[in-house]
């Protein structure tokens, strides 16, 4: 079906959207310059994605990183600090520690992590607690990473796959 040198493992799949993500917002501002240095807010930066995208900003110099995570102290999120980000904790479940999490960004990626806690519900909430504080902080662009449409592929009416589902009310 696909040959061996088109081949690529999730990890690198993931990574890969995280550069990707990273194009997006330097074509919105590759006009700015060093002494007017956006900041784009991460969501999830020690994971693959949104580690591909603080790995992406840091290696550009374009954009300030800030690296939002659970766990300031954890060797993923002292890796980036000692790269230039701007390492910062926040809680999806706590919504108090959004908003000053993601003030004054020009951007925003957003992700959750739903294989955590395998809760579609509570990733439901998660999302709540970020539109909320965005809402509030009101970031100039906004990338959701997110699964695809896949009603078209999967009849609803059969058995419930919530990782699927809970992302159509998103």
């Amino acid at each position: 079906m696909f040959s061996e040198s088109l081949y690529i493992n999730k990890i690198e799949a993931a990574r890969l959207y995280g550069v990707l993500s990273f194009l997006s917002f330097y074509y919105i501002f590759k006009t700015v310059s060093e002494s007017d240095m956006k900041t784009i807010a991460v969501l999830g930066a020690t994971g693959q994605q949104g580690g591909g995208l603080c790995d992406a900003i840091l290696d550009e110099s374009v954009f300030q990183c800030r690296a939002i995570t659970r766990n300031p102290s954890s060797d993923a999120s002292q890796r980036l600090a000692s790269r230039g980000a701007d390492v910062i904790f926040a809680d999806l479940d706590d919504p108090e520690t959004l908003k000053p999490a993601l003030e004054d960004s020009e951007g925003v990626f957003v992700l959750t992590n739903f294989w955590e806690h395998q809760s579609a519900k509570r990733e439901l909430r998660q999302v709540k607690n970020i539109v909320s504080a965005l809402e509030t902080v009101s970031p100039e662009h906004v990338v959701y990473s997110t699964l695809e449409d896949t009603r078209k592929h999967i009849d609803l009416n059969k058995t419930p796959m919530p990782i699927l589902q809970e992302r159509y009310c998103v």
